[in-house]
Formats: structure tokens, C-alpha cells, sequence
């Protein structure tokens, strides 16, 4: 993450400070900038973690999607080299002013060549393409391999990737009571979960079984905020060069999205039963992830041999 103190950013930070009260305006610096201000605000940052949900408050790979889709909105969605290059370079510029975390790097990398493909005509599947992603960070960096943030969003990803879609099916079938929107966010945090979880109580040592559905409840603020935070940044700049009053005006639109989620979180996160103290093991941690490779192996070429004989 990058320090509120560069250069760069300083004058943009130092106005956001003036019209934003905390924690909206620290959560929203690391939503759309990846600064890290959250030991501004002990108190909300230990509810964040108490609740599972201090992933959501930084910049992560999910912000290169969002800026793709943005741009794909703007300038059109089209499989052109010159469109190609175009979503490339300004993803890598929105990767380069978040400071270029290995998150962001990973998730800059996947839609790059995943784009590429795209142009080429060729079917790429994604978990190769995190797969191959990873390895190669790896290799270029071996401490990466200790790095949490690395780490947890890859794990997130490849959970995503491989359970999403068989869990949202599941719960649309069986959980009828819930909106699509609560489903499609409760599958997204379950998948991630399976991955997550164990890693999170090896390192932190720490369980809040509480998380996916104060994920589902909440989730739903955070695109949104995202969204009109890039418009904030867009706007503070004209602001400050300009010498306008812009940016005022889209944080009112922004602000009721982020106060949900920070009066969401601090009425959730004031509760000890939410998490608790627990402990895993290197070991127990590594025969979890072996057993979870073995039954997802089972599990895709049963999904697989189905699918042959419904086409018999």
C-alpha cells in the first residue's frame, strides 16, 4: 500500500480531509487510492478484523476490473488491438498510482493477458491464467511467498474462480428467500472463504464465522462506492487546479453508501461472538489445502462426466 505522505498525493489527500470525516474518507482513500490510514482509526480498524472484512477496505485486484469495465463503458468494448493496448495501458497507470502491490501486479497481469487472448480468439481459463500468473510473480520475487496480502488475494481469486459459480447455482436453487443480488454476494464470499479461512486463522489466528453474510449484508456498498470514488479523485483534481467545488458535490452522492458500511460494520464489530481466538497449525493448514485439491478434483471430473452423458 502506499503512505498518504507522497508527493504525488499529498495535495489530493490533504483536500479530501477537509470536507470527508472519518472513517468515510479513510475508506474510501483505500478503496480508489490504496492508502493505508486505517491506524487513523484504531477503532474501526479492529472491527474490520473482528468481522472478516478488512479486505474490502483496501485497494485490491478487484479495483483493475472495476477501472476495465469503466473504461470499456467510455471508450467501447471492443476486441481491437488498438482498444487492447488502450484498457492495458490504463489499467497499468491506475496500478502504477496505487503503488503497485502485489495484489494489484497479480490482478494487472491476469487481465492483460487475459485481454491478449481475448484478441487472439483463444479460450483461456482463468485458473490458469492466476496459476501462471503467481508462478511467475514468484519467481521474480520469492518473498512474495510471505507476503499476506499476496497470499490472501490469490486465494480469494482461485476460490472465486473455482467454487463461485457451482455455489451460487446451489444457493439459487435451494435458498429461494434471498434476493439474487444477497445470493451472488454470499456464493462470491463462501467461495472465497474456502480458500481464505484457514490461511487467515494460521496467520492471525483469528475466526469470524460471521464473515460471509456480514459480506452478503454489506458487499452491495462497495462497487458502488468505488465507483464514484474514482469520480471523487477525477473531480478533487479539477478542484485543486481548476480552483472549482466539484468534488464536494460527488462525495455527498458517495457518502451515504460508505456511512451503510461503516455503521454496518461498527454495530456488527462491537459484539465479541462475532470472531474469536482459535489456532491452526502448519501442518493441519497443509493437509487442509491437500484434501481440498483431492476433493475438487473428484468433484470437477463428476461435474464433467455429467455434463458428457446429458449430451448422450
Amino acid at each position: 500500500m502506499i503512505n498518504s505522505d507522497s508527493s504525488i498525493l499529498s495535495s489530493l489527500t490533504d483536500y479530501w480531509d477537509v470536507f470527508m470525516p472519518a472513517p468515510q474518507s479513510t475508506l474510501l482513500k483505500g478503496l480508489t487510492l490504496g492508502l493505508d490510514d486505517l491506524s487513523q482509526v484504531p477503532e474501526f480498524k479492529q472491527k474490520l478484523i473482528n468481522t472478516g472484512t478488512i479486505h474490502v477496505a483496501v485497494v485490491s485486484g478487484y479495483n483493475i476490473s472495476l477501472v476495465l469495465n469503466i473504461c470499456q463503458t467510455v471508450i467501447g468494448n471492443r476486441v481491437t488491438l488498438r482498444h487492447t493496448l488502450l484498457y492495458i495501458v490504463l489499467s497499468l497507470i491506475y496500478a502504477l498510482a496505487t503503488g503497485f502491490e502485489p495484489p494489484i501486479v497479480r490482478a494487472w497481469l491476469m487481465s492483460s493477458i487475459l485481454l491478449v487472448a481475448k484478441l487472439s480468439g483463444r479460450s483461456v481459463q482463468g485458473v490458469y491464467v492466476l496459476c501462471f500468473t503467481c508462478i511467475l510473480m514468484i519467481l521474480t520475487n520469492k518473498s512474495l511467498l510471505t507476503s499476506y496480502s499476496f497470499v490472501l488475494s490469490s486465494g480469494a481469486t482461485l476460490g472465486l474462480l473455482l467454487y463461485s459459480t457451482g455455489i451460487n447455482k446451489m444457493m439459487t436453487k435451494y435458498v429461494r428467500v434471498l434476493p439474487n443480488m444477497f445470493i451472488s454476494d454470499l456464493s462470491a464470499s463462501l467461495a472465497a472463504s474456502i480458500i481464505v479461512t484457514p490461511f487467515i486463522v494460521f496467520a492471525f489466528s483469528r475466526i469470524s464465522i460471521f464473515s460471509p453474510l456480514i459480506n452478503m449484508v454489506l458487499l452491495w456498498t462497495i462497487p458502488i462506492s468505488t465507483i464514484l470514488g474514482f469520480l471523487t479523485v477525477f473531480t478533487s483534481f479539477i478542484d485543486i487546479y481548476m480552483h472549482t467545488q466539484f468534488a464536494p458535490f460527488v462525495f455527498f452522492v458517495c457518502y451515504p453508501f460508505l456511512t451503510i458500511f461503516v455503521y454496518g460494520i461498527d454495530f456488527m464489530g462491537k459484539y465479541e461472538f462475532i470472531s474469536s481466538q482459535t489456532n491452526l497449525s502448519a501442518t493441519k493448514l497443509i493437509c487442509y489445502y491437500l484434501l481440498l485439491v483431492v476433493l475438487t478434483v473428484i468433484f470437477s471430473r463428476r461435474s464433467r462426466g455429467l455434463k458428457c452423458q446429458e449430451k448422450i
